[in-house]
């Protein structure tokens, strides 16, 4: 089965209110590796990173 992009791309859908909650953002955090030591030095470079260029 073929992929169209095109297609894929061209859809629209309607906007869906949601909210994170601590639950949500633990779960988040986990899911992508963050350890559990909020002054680990190998995480807190990509909060830097962030706060440096949020949009990326």
């Amino acid at each position: 089965m073929l992929i169209d992009y095109s297609a894929i791309l061209g859809l629209k859908t309607e906007a869906v209110p949601y909210s994170w909650r601590d639950r949500e953002v633990m779960l988040c955090a986990l899911g992508i590796g963050m350890d559990c030591d909020a002054l680990n030095e190998k995480e807190l470079q990509f909060v830097k990173r962030y706060l440096q260029h949020p949009s990326r």
